[in-house]
């Protein structure tokens, strides 16, 4: 875009903000507004204005997961932003009025809340979104960006699926790999023109462990007599349940950084003894420590310990030439390749 020009001077940004370059973004970014009072200098009102909007930005951010933003000083703040485009800006009779797109540097972000044990930050494992909602009104643009920004500052990467259904979700995830997933239903009861009953259902899953982070289900009221009200409320509602699901997720993921995983294998229809002990040692030569449990005629059970997660231990499985047909829990279902 073309710099305002005022008299013989462009617009230079302060020092404190040079080097955050200026560019068109696209998803995954932050809208926010600055202003500053005008006085007599016009060009430091617009470099004051532009760089409240970008700590604004990240107030925003770290908002969608904790209501205190007064964490960091503020002149920090500016760290987090990778780059930002200029919207619109304005001056007023008083003040200069600024509105920007922020890029956020989410990895960044993740780690210094993490260090601040306001969350506990992921490895960048997918997460995959899916919803359930009304009807005639346009939710998914902006229930789908909140969830994918609140996941990324976790540093969790949101895959979004709507050609499923939900019986197929937790096999979809599993099949892809996707370690998480969240599933989110909007549902409307009212038949009031003028009220709106909702009912939010949301699940986050771990596909591994088969275990549910968090699970709730409440029920709001919006008298909105608008849409982009409605709107409002609605993401008001979700964020309050997001609060609630950062602290169970921040204690999940805190109890499951620990790298030793005890686990159980399940072989069926192995057909002789030596196969049993064959198994045993390809799996002691390659690092992954077991023990017989349990064999019969229909089936063999090992126990052990590995020092990894579960998502590496069925890799590594996977790469030793087994094949994976189910995971539930702590329990690999395994079979030799034909």
């Amino acid at each position: 875009m073309n710099w305002p020009v005022f008299g013989k001077y462009k617009i230079v940004l302060l020092f404190l903000i040079l080097f955050i370059k200026p560019t068109w973004i696209g998803a995954q970014t932050i809208i926010a507004t600055g202003i500053a009072p005008l006085k007599d200098n016009m060009v430091k009102a617009q470099q004051t204005a532009i760089k409240t909007a970008l700590i604004n930005a990240t107030k925003k951010a770290i908002k969608t997961v904790s209501p205190f933003t007064n964490l960091l000083p503020q002149e920090e703040m500016l760290e987090f932003i990778k780059s930002y485009r200029l919207l619109q800006e304005k001056e007023m009779e008083e003040s200069y009025f600024v509105e920007v797109e922020a890029e956020i540097d989410w990895n960044t972000l993740s780690k210094c809340l993490d260090e601040l044990r306001i969350i506990q930050s992921n490895d960048g494992e997918k997460i995959l979104l899916f919803f359930t909602l009304p009807q005639g009104i346009d939710f998914k643009t902006p229930l789908l960006s909140f969830w994918q920004r609140f996941f990324l500052i976790f540093n969790l990467t949101p895959v979004y699926e709507e050609t499923l259904y939900k019986e197929q979700l937790l096999n979809y995830a599993f099949k892809r790999g996707i370690p998480f997933l969240l599933n989110f239903s909007l549902i409307n009861q009212s038949t009031n023109k003028n009220k709106w009953h909702f009912v939010f259902v949301v699940e986050l899953i771990n596909t591994i462990y088969h275990q549910t982070i968090y699970q709730t289900k409440i029920e709001k009221i919006s008298s909105a007599d608008d849409i982009e009200t409605l709107i409002h409320d609605v993401l008001k509602f979700t964020q309050d349940i997001a609060y609630n699901l950062a602290g169970n997720l921040s204690f999940w993921l805190t109890n499951h950084r620990e790298k030793i995983t005890y686990f159980e294998i399940i072989f069926k229809n192995i057909q002789n003894y030596k196969t049993v002990f064959t198994i045993w040692e390809r799996m002691k030569k390659n690092g992954i420590s077991i023990y017989i449990k349990e064999i019969s005629s229909k089936r063999i059970i090992y126990s052990g310990k590995y020092r990894g997660g579960m998502p590496e231990l069925v890799n590594e499985l996977s790469g030793l030439g087994f094949v994976v047909e189910g995971v539930k829990g702590n329990t690999v279902y395994l079979s030799l390749q034909k």
